[in-house]
């Protein structure tokens, strides 16, 4: 990861990590409608392993990828960081895809919550709010020509991809914060060190004048007495 200089890894935070791992109870719903619906044992299987690949990648993206140097700084995540979100977004929407495809009583089309609160924790604002409209429009349509008609619901999506921006734009506010204190702190700091030196050699040179003052004194008295 690129990073900019003098800015360290921020942490991860606990509500992002809680309002993270809530989202993976999707997947796990969706695995067992899967089951309960028992298609043919090798189906089964792939279509599994593609909502475990769609958890794995949403977990990869919302805790790993998401939260860098380059995102608390003003000018954001650079081109290639962002590239390589998007990309793995739409691996996780091409997944969710080909599952509600294959199982749409299943209505698997549900993971797609997973897709737009990833893109709300991994992207800036404005590319977020493009990228959640966007899957809440195609998903959106996709359930009508399953379906045969509109699902309304699905709109609800672009309230789970504002929450989280919402996570993301408070965690990175706070970090910002804590980081500007910091740095005030060390400011603070810095100009106590600067004025203890300052005070010093005023203290030092005071001390010195006198001691040289004293030293010529007492060379004068000497040549009088003599």
């Amino acid at each position: 990861m690129v990073t900019h200089a003098g800015m360290n890894e921020p942490k991860v935070p606990r509500l992002w990590v809680a309002f993270v791992l809530g989202w993976l109870l999707v997947p796990i719903v969706s695995g067992g409608f899967l089951i309960i619906s028992q298609p043919a044992a090798l189906r089964l299987i792939l279509e599994l392993l593609a909502v475990g690949a769609i958890a794995g990648l949403y977990i990869w993206v919302t805790l790993r990828d998401s939260l860098g140097p380059n995102d608390l700084d003003p000018e954001g995540p650079t081109g290639v960081e962002i590239r390589r979100r998007l990309l793995l977004l739409g691996a996780m929407a091409l997944l969710v895809t080909g599952v509600t495809g294959r199982e749409p009583k299943t209505e698997s089309w549900w993971m797609a919550q997973n897709v737009v609160v990833a893109a709300g924790v991994a992207l800036p604002v404005r590319l977020a709010i493009w990228v959640i409209g966007g899957i809440t429009g195609l998903t959106l349509l996709g359930t009508w020509q399953l379906t045969g008609r509109p699902i309304p619901v699905t709109l609800i999506l672009m309230v789970f991809g504002a929450s989280g921006v919402a996570v993301r734009q408070l965690t990175i506010s706070v970090s910002q914060l804590r980081a500007a204190r910091e740095a005030l702190a060390r400011t603070a700091v810095d100009q106590e060190r600067l004025r203890f030196a300052r005070d010093l050699h005023d203290l030092l040179g005071h001390t010195l004048s006198l001691t040289i003052w004293r030293s010529e004194e007492r060379r004068v008295g000497k040549e009088c007495r003599s």
